[in-house]
């Protein structure tokens, strides 16, 4: 009993379902409207939409309020951080 206490044994198989439900689950920033190239973005400008992993982490948005966008966005389209300019 206490060497299952020290040394739990760990099936990597559940790790990988955590890892694949949080990219279900999970959520990415996307543009809540269309926007042109040099908007600084406004809390406004945000939405949350699933999945995870297809642009900066909706729990990140507070970085990027105030930073220019380089390009033109669409509706729904998912932010990254591929999308800002440099000097933002």
């Amino acid at each position: 009993f206490i060497e299952k206490a020290i040394h739990p044994v760990v099936d990597e198989s559940i790790g990988q379902e955590i890892k694949n439900m949080r990219t279900i689950f999970g959520k990415s920033l996307a543009a809540s409207q269309s926007l042109k190239a040099g908007t600084r973005l406004r809390l406004e400008h945000l939405e949350s939409k699933k999945p995870a992993g297809m642009g900066v982490a909706s729990s990140h948005y507070e970085k990027v309020i105030g930073r220019k966008l380089k390009r033109d966005l669409s509706v729904s389209q998912f932010i990254t951080e591929e999308d800002f300019q440099d000097d933002s």
